[in-house]
């Protein structure tokens, strides 16, 4: 029995074919039958898949923010929740300094000012680097007062040229 009990021993202590091969390959078990390697393999492909995630969705909140209307324009136009969606739009041109400079000039003058009446004279940027002259906000296509301002805009002439020929009415989405 001694004998049995020593042999049982040795086998034990030495050191089995799987030990001495997983020491070779440097793998060792960790549980539910995966190698250290594939379990930094799976934690990697988690964390690429989590990055992956992360830049799509910078990539699309990026993409509403920057798409569509200028920051200022959806600002002007949606501060209080109840925008008018209606305005005359009388000049659209490229943005530029120059270009800038005169509608300012063309808003600021006396004739121009006396037309608009009560209503605000406003440079709108749009995107694809355009920048829109309007006056007025209404809320329904329909109403007199924008079919006045467009007639009156259309109609006037300044030393025998007429400045707004193609006025017409903007409308933008609430």
């Amino acid at each position: 029995m001694v004998r049995s009990e020593r042999s049982q021993r040795r086998k034990a202590s030495a050191p089995s074919e799987e030990r001495t091969s997983r020491q070779a390959t440097g793998r060792h078990s960790i549980g539910w039958g995966m190698s250290a390697e594939a379990r930094d393999e799976v934690a990697f492909r988690k964390m690429l898949f989590s990055a992956l995630v992360i830049l799509a969705g910078c990539t699309g909140a990026w993409f509403l923010l920057t798409s569509g209307r200028s920051r200022e324009e959806r600002r002007s136009l949606s501060a209080t929740g109840t925008a008018p969606r209606f305005t005359v739009r009388l000049l659209e041109f490229p943005e530029s300094p120059e270009n800038r400079a005169k509608a300012a000039r063309l808003a600021q003058s006396d004739s121009v000012k006396a037309l608009a009446g009560a209503h605000d004279l406003q440079l709108v940027p749009l995107s694809g680097g355009r920048v829109v002259l309007c006056v007025g906000r209404f809320d329904s296509q329909d109403s007199p007062e924008l079919r006045r301002l467009l007639g009156d805009f259309q109609a006037f002439a300044d030393r025998g040229r007429k400045p707004f020929p193609e006025a017409a009415i903007l409308s933008f989405p609430r």
